[in-house]
């Protein structure tokens, strides 16, 4: 599974806003410098977001970089992503109902189960009386987890680049012209 964020499609503004001014070899250049900008904003964010979300019930993410694009990839990277169960309904994805794949929602599995006393191993792990949990086997021993947070690694990263994109192009677009 892949999370991503396409980045070429935010450079056709600046083509035809410039097209007259500059050649196409210069726009050619242009839209590149922007896009390889964009994208060390983008993997700083996201570097440092997988690098800080050590969450001990999740199996690590990769980051990736492939063309225009930028994400995180693995077996367990929408989970990472959106979060799960109550972990991740405290903390939900602000993009949770636009995902490209259609998500349930939290707390919502068959095997979701409620510590209905606080005398149930549940209790013991440390989840909460009423608390929902599931349980899942790793190297043989069981794990009570209530979820995970959401750890919004690409939508940091898109936030980032959002919020830099215009510096971005301004300071690309202000070297070409000044080298012209």
């Amino acid at each position: 599974m892949m999370m991503k964020i396409s980045l070429k499609s935010n450079i056709s503004q600046i083509k035809s806003q410039y097209a007259k001014m500059l050649s196409q070899t210069n726009i050619e250049k242009l839209q590149s410098d922007i896009i390889s900008d964009l994208k060390k904003e983008g993997l700083q964010e996201i570097n440092a977001s997988v690098g800080a979300d050590d969450y001990k019930d999740s199996d690590p993410v990769s980051v990736i970089e492939r063309d225009n694009a930028i994400g995180i990839q693995g077996s367990q990277a929408i989970y990472d992503e959106y979060g799960t169960g109550t972990m991740g309904e405290n903390t939900p994805h602000p993009e949770k109902d636009m995902a490209s794949i259609p998500l349930n929602d939290y707390n919502s599995g068959k095997t979701i189960r409620k510590n209905k006393n606080g005398e149930t191993e549940a209790s013991k792990q440390g989840i909460p009386v009423n608390g929902l949990y599931w349980t899942y086997k790793r190297e043989g021993e069981k794990i009570y987890t209530q979820g995970r947070p959401a750890g919004m690694h690409v939508y940091k990263a898109k936030m980032k680049i959002k919020s830099h994109m215009k510096n971005i192009i301004k300071k690309r677009v202000g070297e070409l012209l000044s080298n012209r």
